[in-house]
């Protein structure tokens, strides 16, 4: 816990901030901060080019009180009542949960950030990344890659950044695992691993927009678990700089340009980039991991093993690769 000793209270947007800068030098020469493309099907039946598509790779965030998460949350009268939120110090997202209870709302599409908020808004308080996951209309359209140095670090081929695209222009990624941070006993000093240690699971989503430039989208994020109901502008608040002229994605994704606001918050839209081929994890391999996932291999095996339930176990699922005609990161 050295970082948080030295700093006080971190946030998980702060947590990450800090990260992105000590690796952007290296991720925008290398690997890139962001990462997203549009997709085409490797179903038996069809191959469809998908070329107005794009995966949001934002980039870490300023904290926000426009969204409540569990490591930032203000009390707020006009929000989820006391009775839905967790006990004091217990995260919900820490701990597995029956996805059984994570039904889509009635009546609802999937096909813009607005309506990931309108159905995140309509999904029961807490709000687990595993819940919304399971929650999602199936066929999943899906791909999986290794992405150690973006801004949503994947932790190797076994536990991949997977990307879901909703609708012809929605994307949506998550990693499959929470990343360990050595800390430090302030009292003894002893050093020790500690998983999940901002408490946040991070959604990036991305809209595919038409623009001047191809293969341009929105960017955007949310940090679960969600304890209450979401502002319209709480996913671009999140990626926007303080002085508001450009998104903590610019670094990365090029040709950046103020398009809209919403609720005072400006939105961007961006250049596209997706993985180079050699980080592809095959549709097999993510199938392999969910079917040999052992929750109590480790203390926080159960984690990943919920979240490949929470994608895989839920219904039928197709293979998308990324657009050919997106550049990628090198």
């Amino acid at each position: 816990m050295q970082l948080r000793q030295r700093l006080g209270p971190v946030s998980g947007a702060s947590l990450r901030r800090l990260r992105l800068i000590m690796l952007i030098g290296a991720a925008c020469g290398l690997l890139g901060a962001c990462s997203g493309g549009s997709s085409q099907d490797r179903s038996s039946e069809t191959a469809t080019t998908l070329s107005q598509t794009a995966v949001s790779a934002s980039s870490d965030q300023s904290s926000s009180s426009d969204q409540s998460s569990f490591s930032d949350q203000s009390s707020s009268s006009d929000q989820s009542s006391a009775s839905s939120l967790p006990a004091q110090g217990l995260n919900p997202a820490h701990q597995p949960e029956d996805l059984s209870r994570c039904q889509a709302p009635a009546n609802l599409g999937l096909d813009t950030i607005g309506d990931v908020v309108d159905w995140i808004n309509a999904m029961p308080k807490p709000l687990t990344l595993a819940c919304f996951i399971a929650s999602l209309p199936r066929p999943i359209f899906y791909n999986a890659t290794t992405s150690p140095l973006s801004a949503q670090p994947s932790l190797g081929r076994e536990n991949p950044r997977v990307f879901i695209r909703s609708g012809a222009g929605l994307w949506l990624s998550f990693v499959t695992q929470e990343q360990s941070h050595r800390t430090e006993d302030p009292l003894t000093g002893e050093a020790q691993q500690q998983w999940d240690l901002d408490g946040e699971q991070t959604l990036e989503l991305s809209q595919g927009v038409e623009a001047p430039t191809p293969f341009q989208s929105i960017k955007a994020e949310l940090a679960f678990p969600i304890l209450a109901p979401l502002a319209a502008k709480a996913p671009f608040s999140r990626i926007v700089s303080a002085d508001g002229h450009q998104t903590l994605c610019a670094g990365c994704h090029n040709g950046e340009t103020a398009i809209d606001a919403v609720e005072g918050v400006p939105v961007f839209r961006s250049n596209m980039l997706r993985n180079p081929l050699i980080a592809e994890v095959a549709e097999s391999d993510l199938r392999t991991y969910r079917r040999d996932c052992n929750p109590t291999e480790t203390a926080d095996a159960w984690y990943r093993c919920q979240l490949l339930e929470a994608l895989l176990g839920r219904g039928p699922m197709i293979w998308l690769s990324f657009d050919e005609a997106i550049p990628r990161f090198l």
